[in-house]
């Protein structure tokens, strides 16, 4: 495996950013979505809604690269609240999400946070079960889109 860097991402690499989350997010977990949901899902990660939330510094982004490339992206919304993440289908199995979701869980302690929360899709739920997140409550569908609430104890 080569060496993944993570970094925040330049300005001009958002629509990439963008674009990397809207794929996976079609390929893997559309299908337990109600097509609201998806609407909602795609309406979130367009650049239009998007990039303003990014400059006022409502939402912060962060990608893994492999050699300059980008190979996947996570987003806090409300720092510490994991919002997005994803990781190019190619490069799946490479503990790159792990990579992700550790980087945001040393900037989380940095800041003093004790927990790091995620609404997981069903999709992500044994990921996060795997990194020790623990399930809040049960799942819950708010415009389309489902989740359960998680968290992460760090402090």
């Amino acid at each position: 495996m080569s060496d993944i860097t993570i970094r925040p991402l330049e300005k001009d690499e958002y629509n990439a950013a963008l674009n990397l989350v809207l794929h996976v997010f079609m390929r893997f977990q559309s299908d337990s979505f109600t097509p609201e949901g998806v609407d909602t899902f795609r309406r979130f990660v367009d650049p239009v809604h998007m990039l303003p939330l990014i400059e006022c510094g409502i939402m912060f982004f962060r990608g893994a690269f492999d050699e300059g490339r980008l190979v996947g992206v996570i987003a806090t919304r409300g720092f510490p609240h994991i919002s997005l993440l994803f990781v190019n289908p190619s490069d799946h199995c490479r503990g790159i999400a792990t990579l992700l979701v550790q980087d945001i869980v040393s900037i989380a302690k940095e800041k003093a946070f004790t927990a790091v929360s995620v609404n997981a899709s069903s999709y992500a739920i044994p990921f996060y079960r795997r990194l020790g997140f623990v399930s809040l409550d049960t799942e819950k569908v708010e415009n389309g889109i489902r989740f359960t609430p998680m968290t992460l104890n760090i402090g």
